[in-house]
This record gives C-alpha cells, structure tokens and sequence, in this order.
C-alpha cells in the first residue's frame, strides 16, 4: 500500500495524538474528517437534508462524502 486513504490518514492522526495524551470533542473530529475529505459542508436545507431541529436553515451542516455516504447505503440495505 504506497499511499494512505483520507480515512487511514484519519485513523492515524486521531490515534496518534490519543497516543500522546490529546483529547478530541465533536468539533476536533469534525475538523479533523473535514481536512482528510471524509466529509463536506454544505448549508443546511430541511428540504434537502436530514430533519434537525437544533439547525437552522443555512447553517453549516456535515455530510459524509461520496464513498462513506455509498457504504453506509449498501450496509443498510443489508
């Protein structure tokens, strides 16, 4: 395997400073999948998205990218 996936980039990075003591909220995981392309952000449309109340429309919303978004499809489908 000559090059890492966004996600093993992901992996590494996340249990490499666990490793080193760092802590990480929600928002250090959001970032941190927003700088390997693991998600995107997008306004918040409740026509378009998932129904939320704590959001508003327009505000940043994160989805998942294509290839996440796709497995997570066929995992559910069985």
């Amino acid at each position: 395997m000559d090059k890492l996936t966004g996600l093993q980039k992901f992996a590494r990075e996340l249990l490499c400073a666990s490793f080193e003591g760092c802590s990480f909220d929600g928002d250090d995981i959001q970032q941190l999948a927003l700088k390997h392309e693991l998600v995107r952000i997008e306004k918040y449309n409740p026509d378009v998205h998932y129904y939320h109340d704590a959001i508003s429309e327009g505000d940043d919303y994160y989805c998942f990218n294509e290839v996440i978004e796709s497995n997570l499809t066929n995992t559910k489908k069985g």
